[in-house]
């Protein structure tokens, strides 16, 4: 689960990195809360394709589960600033939304034959054992924006689409080539 954008074959610096050894975890776990500033907020914009972001928080509960695995739940929220995708107008927008993801040590087995829930989360690798907290929210964030936002009553216009009508002011290309073909045969 690395989400990390790539330049070349070097991998960029995280936008919004929170990492977390977890050899130390306790066993009842560890609450973080965490918050995006202005700077991470705008990274996160340029890479999520957004014109903004404001106001990204996480609460996250990180507990050691069987087997050394160590699982992460909790929740995200964040203002997005987007363009609408008929009119082009800015439209804000809330996203929340819950998430989890579960990790295992790179020298651990995940063992293919035991019976594996559908809908349970795919389980990811931890390297030196680290998980960045802020990778996991943005992963989850990006999966949660729309990307086709319309604002709210805007409509699409099918007339513009080239379609011509008697009560289209649009002509529409095969008309005008129609015309030259029967001012051809005229002549």
């Amino acid at each position: 689960m690395n989400g990390l954008p790539k330049s070349g074959n070097v991998a960029s610096a995280p936008e919004f990195s929170r990492p977390l050894d977890v050899s130390t975890l306790p066993p009842r776990g560890h609450d973080e809360e965490t918050k995006a500033n202005p700077e991470e907020c705008a990274a996160l914009a340029r890479r999520l394709g957004v014109t903004g972001i404001s106001g990204l928080t996480a609460h996250l509960q990180v507990r050691p589960i069987a087997g050394g695995a160590v699982q992460v739940q909790g929740t995200f929220a964040a203002d997005i600033a987007q363009s609408c995708v008929v009119t082009l107008e800015p439209i804000e927008t809330h996203v929340a939304g819950p998430l989890t993801a579960t990790f295992v040590a790179a020298t651990q087995d995940v063992d293919e034959e035991e019976d594996v829930d559908p809908v349970a989360d795919d389980i990811d690798v931890m390297q030196d054992h680290t998980i960045d907290l802020g990778d996991i929210v943005v992963q989850h964030l990006a999966l949660a924006i729309d990307p086709y936002p319309r604002k709210p009553g805007a409509t699409f216009s099918p007339a513009l689409q080239g379609a011509s009508s008697p009560t289209s002011s649009v002509v529409s290309p095969f008309a005008a080539l129609a015309k030259l073909k029967s001012d051809s045969k005229s002549k």
